[in-house]
């Protein structure tokens, strides 16, 4: 069975033929099309790895983002400082986090300082339920990259790493 054409380089051979003038490298080009599909394939993989834990409140990978970040921040996160971390916005968060609790995954505590402003922690069933996503989000992720030697993976790592710090600096 003959192996498929690689889908990048009929990108960039269909790119040539359809935009000549295009201002890109064929690498260029390439790189623009694997992340792409990479992207796609990481958004299929958590489609389905986050799909068995919706009866426990979760619906999908900004859930499991938000989830995530409280897991790694034990001291509690304000409705701002999700959103500055996380993107989105005020009232996208506020039903998240509303929905969260309501799923005994997330306590709000009302500041003292600012009666408008919350702490957001999670309750012990919610702690639970974001190591158990975090290992398998971790576990189905690792289809990306398991063809790769660890040196690969940490040059991959630091390429990336630089790729966001010059698109997004300190993020």
């Amino acid at each position: 069975m003959p192996k498929h054409e690689d889908f990048a380089l009929r990108a960039v051979r269909d790119w040539k033929t359809h935009m000549p003038t295009l201002d890109a490298t064929d690498d260029e080009i390439m790189v623009f099309v694997r992340l792409s599909r990479v992207s796609a394939l990481k958004d299929r993989i958590d489609e389905r790895t986050l799909r068995p834990f919706e009866s426990e409140g979760v619906r999908g990978a900004e859930d499991f983002r938000a989830l995530a970040l409280l897991r790694r921040s034990p001291q509690g996160l304000s409705n701002s400082e999700l959103i500055e971390q996380l993107g989105g916005s005020k009232g996208g968060m506020s039903a998240r986090l509303d929905r969260f609790s309501s799923h005994d995954i997330c306590e709000r505590t009302r500041s003292t300082i600012d009666r408008r402003s919350h702490t957001n922690t999670l309750t012990e069933r919610g702690h639970d339920l974001a190591g158990r996503l975090v290992v398998a989000v971790v576990r189905d992720r690792g289809l990306l990259i398991e063809m790769l030697t660890t040196a690969e993976v940490k040059s991959l790592s630091h390429m990336l790493a630089k790729v966001i710090e010059t698109v997004d600096p300190g993020g």
